[in-house]
């Protein structure tokens, strides 16, 4: 009994040190990612990204992570997928699953459009987020500059949308066959809004005469991209949807024209077999001879002759 009486007077005295020896050595952080979270959720993200730091600077590798998340979509910072990047290899590295997902998905972002490396893509990220402000605010000439350096480094959001300026005319003179170029090379990087750009072309005949065949493939290819956003698969769905209408529509069409034509080439038919009838009631009424009449000659009048008795009585 005195043992324990001791042992819990030890435990009352120094109870107290060793929570604040633990707070001073192990900061609680959770408590830093758990109020930078409710701040993300209300919308303030520049108190958010400081508390974040705070969580991240004791290692919490889902911290690291949603300052990813706010680089990469320009909330409360402006936007950077190099730092995103950055950011997401530390969650990583910390541990993060979530920061893992992001990593690759970034990365296969880039990928996708054949990028040589990332930082040539934060570059060219950059440059196009930087257009894109401009093209809010309808400065399209420094828009389509921003969005050339962008294109440069091989970004096909940046081709594509140059492809856009060409077709309405934007701080450039219209041209549908460079907007068509434009966009089929965003097309080929595998970016599926510009592939199904690309299949509006054709189906429309913008540069091109009207060819529905390539404009189902682009539509398809769209739908099928593994990169496609949900919004851009319903949008390739629906111009597939609306394409097979037209082709079913085009095909009754077709065959209205076609009946036309054989209602037409009939009634000619008939005409002509009445002009041939016709003639040939024509043909019977003419006399007809075996061969041909040998001209008669015409007796001549001759003149009329007295008629003089003879004298018979001798001569005196």
């Amino acid at each position: 009994m005195a043992r324990f009486i001791t042992g819990l007077y030890w435990m009352v005295v120094f109870f107290p040190f060793l929570l604040t020896d633990c707070s001073t050595n192990y900061p609680n952080y959770p408590n830093y990612f758990n109020k930078a979270y409710d701040l993300d959720q209300t919308g303030n993200y520049q108190q958010a990204m400081q508390w974040y730091h705070k969580a991240a600077d004791e290692g919490d590798a889902m911290a690291m992570n949603n300052i990813g998340v706010l680089y990469e979509m320009g909330q409360g910072v402006t936007q950077d997928f190099c730092t995103a990047l950055e950011w997401f290899s530390k969650g990583v590295r910390g541990g993060s699953e979530i920061a893992k997902e992001n990593l690759e998905r970034l990365e296969n972002f880039y990928k996708a459009r054949n990028l040589e490396s990332y930082e040539k893509a934060c570059m060219a990220e950059a440059y196009f987020s930087k257009a894109y402000k401009f093209d809010q605010v309808k400065d399209y000439s420094q828009a389509m500059q921003w969005y050339l350096k962008a294109a440069e480094l091989g970004n096909s959001d940046a081709m594509g949308n140059i492809g856009v300026y060409y077709h309405n005319g934007w701080g450039v003179s219209a041209d549908d066959c460079k907007g068509h170029e434009w966009q089929l090379k965003a097309a080929n990087r595998g970016n599926a809004f510009f592939q199904i750009n690309v299949g509006n072309d054709f189906r429309y005949g913008r540069c091109n005469s009207i060819d529905l065949a390539r404009a189902e493939k682009w539509y398809k290819a769209a739908l099928e991209n593994k990169n496609a956003s949900d919004e851009e698969r319903e949008r390739a769905r629906e111009a597939l949807k609306s394409l097979q209408e037209e082709k079913v529509q085009e095909a009754k069409e077709e065959e209205q024209a076609q009946a036309r034509r054989e209602q037409d080439r009939v009634e000619e038919q008939l005409a002509w077999e009445r002009e041939q009838r016709e003639q040939e009631r024509k043909a019977q009424r003419k006399p007809h001879y075996s061969s041909p009449r040998k001209p008669v000659a015409l007796p001549i009048r001759q003149p009329a002759i007295p008629q003089i008795e003879p004298d018979l009585r001798p001569v005196e």
